[in-house]
């Protein structure tokens, strides 16, 4: 394939996410990126998941359907069609996202006629009452991101599993998936991980859960009762003010369960670090 047919298809199927990610220097080097990170993220969607207990080996975000296979055959009658997004990360490197096409979805008939698509995500005020309360005494600010939440969530019921298609700007042919988990587009994805983040916050520590109690006026806000400290949930945004132990003992309970990225502490005259928006920064026994 050409250099100028593929930035053709391109154009036309992964889309340029707020910016030009293609770069007009080096086009073939651009094009061998852009194919490596095409695959890695429909590989990722291939590759099984963790299970609902955090062991590996759980059922994967899709399962790719052939000619020949009866769900095949349903697949090219009902499919939704999904889009490839691209982008260029500030590590010059390029990202690619398959997100579903929400509005062509049938809801009804995949989540139900009476399905609540309403989630929480913590408010500013929340937020700041949590960052600024008094007596702060030896607690510490520190953040954690989940990996891509959305595919993390609880599979599918056989019931609610569904089909979904993407073209290939590579070979020019649409592919045709079996969806087993929530997709990023997807209208029932937000409340889905909520559902599933809140589980496991919850659930008796007996029962491989953490113990945490849900707030009833904001319910992002979970109380730990017996280690007496809180954290905030912003989809994938986790904020917790607890001493480091706890803080570390959280963090640790969370990688078991979820694909996490590495936590981020407010250090006593480090820079500041940016939490929903707002710039945190420590100093001596305050926080900015």
């Amino acid at each position: 394939m050409t250099c100028r047919s593929y930035w053709h298809l391109l154009q036309q199927c992964m889309i340029p996410n707020g910016r030009n990610t293609l770069s007009e220097s080096n086009p073939r080097r651009a094009e061998v990126l852009q194919v490596a990170a095409k695959e890695a993220e429909i590989n990722g969607l291939l590759g099984p998941q963790v299970h609902s207990d955090g062991t590996p080996g759980g059922s994967p975000c899709l399962v790719e359907l052939f000619p020949g296979d009866p769900r095949y055959e349903l697949a090219l009658k009902i499919a939704t069609r999904c889009r490839m997004l691209l982008d260029l990360k500030r590590s010059n490197m390029y990202k690619v996202r398959m997100v579903v096409q929400g509005f062509l979805l049938n809801r009804v008939a995949v989540d139900g006629a009476d399905f609540l698509y309403s989630s929480s995500v913590a408010r500013m005020s929340t937020v700041r009452g949590m960052l600024l309360q008094p007596r702060r005494g030896e607690k510490v600010f520190a953040t954690i991101d989940i990996s891509q939440a959305f595919l993390q969530s609880i599979e599918f019921t056989e019931e609610e599993q569904r089909y979904v298609k993407v073209f290939d700007p590579v070979t020019g042919k649409m592919r045709y998936f079996l969806q087993l988990r929530p997709l990023y587009g997807e209208p029932s994805a937000p409340v889905r991980w909520e559902s599933t983040l809140a589980s496991f916050l919850t659930a008796p520590e007996s029962e491989g859960g953490l113990g945490f109690v849900r707030g009833s006026n904001d319910r992002s806000v979970y109380y730990h009762p017996v280690r007496k400290f809180a954290v905030l949930v912003y989809v994938d945004d986790i904020g917790v003010l607890a001493l480091r132990e706890d803080c570390k003992w959280f963090f640790s309970a969370l990688a078991k369960r979820f694909k996490v990225k590495e936590p981020v502490y407010a250090e006593d005259g480090a820079p500041p670090l940016d939490y929903l928006g707002l710039s945190v920064a420590a100093r001596g026994s305050y926080l900015y």
